[in-house]
């Protein structure tokens, strides 16, 4: 199913209500507008909040091969289908960023990684983009992954064992 937006003339795919039609419902109807004024003329209401800022870093050989999902698909492809389903939205940065760090044994590595950036402003979605970085950590053999959240950064780890 696709919705035509009111205020455009491209078609937005979406599987939600069929009720809907006005693009700011479609992609904000989780999201509080900024209310400084009521008014029309106002410009702050044209501006959505979207929640908190979530930035996590993959490997970006690890991403394209096929080899972590027993060949039916891709950690970029899985992250993209996550993140759409769970979030509609989010920002990837295909310039590698290089990460370094000094590791359980005290040695300096290093890694070239794509970073995945999400907004949300639930403290649940945080917890469910989690479990899901847990799971791709898992499955990558990554021993974390980094992230960050508004102000605060963290090691995603992986299952123990």
């Amino acid at each position: 199913m696709s919705i035509v937006s009111q205020t455009s003339r491209f078609r937005l795919p979406y599987s939600g209500s069929p009720c809907r039609s006005n693009l700011s419902a479609l992609l904000f109807d989780d999201c509080t507008l900024m209310t400084a004024e009521k008014s029309a003329a106002f410009p702050m209401s044209q501006v959505y909040e979207l929640g908190k800022v979530t930035v996590f870093y993959i490997p970006s050989h690890k991403l394209d091969d096929p080899r972590y999902y027993h060949g039916t698909q891709t950690a970029r492809m899985a992250t993209h289908e996550f993140l759409m389903h769970r979030y509609r939205a989010y920002t990837q940065s295909p310039t590698p960023v290089k990460g370094y760090w000094v590791d359980l044994n005290g040695q300096l590595v290093h890694d070239v990684m794509e970073r995945f950036e999400v907004s949300f402003g639930s403290e649940s979605e945080f917890e469910r983009l989690i479990e899901f970085l847990i799971e791709l950590c898992d499955r990558l053999a990554e021993d974390a992954i980094y992230v960050t959240r508004g102000e605060r950064s963290f090691l995603v780890q992986r299952k123990p064992g």
